[in-house]
């Protein structure tokens, strides 16, 4: 019997070695990927309109958070995902148009009890008894 030779050359040029050992694991897992929900913001969108409802925004909000956790109870995520967004975005914009145009309060002076204009220093106010 004779030793097999070092390499053989196989076909495309490549060559065998018996000596060299290759070995090759696969290895099977499975990913899960937990896709996350999209947010409804309906809390938010109950706030704003009760308290901030300039232009009806806070009830069109609200009702883009109904129909986003309508959509999600069914399983269409990608719909669900885009009425929330709208209702976010219609949610941030009534809440900012509300918050700036609130009037700012008014500066009274803490030494001044009496209303109207206060007398000049030659003024003497007069009282009837």
């Amino acid at each position: 019997m004779t030793d097999p030779p070092e390499s053989v050359p196989l076909q495309w040029g490549y060559k065998y070695n018996p000596n060299m050992v290759q070995t090759t694991a696969v290895q099977n897992s499975s990913v899960q990927v937990m896709r996350e929900m999209p947010k409804d913001h309906f809390i938010w969108s109950l706030i704003c309109c009760f308290y901030y409802n300039p232009l009806c925004l806070g009830l069109a909000a609200l009702i883009f958070s109904v129909k986003a956790r309508d959509r999600k109870v069914v399983g269409d995520i990608e719909s669900a995902r885009s009425y929330g967004s709208t209702a976010r975005t219609l949610n941030i914009i009534s809440t900012h148009i509300s918050q700036t145009s609130q009037k700012p309060p008014r500066e009274e002076h803490a030494n001044s009890t009496q209303k109207g204009p206060r007398p000049s220093g030659n003024q003497t106010a007069t009282f009837l008894l």
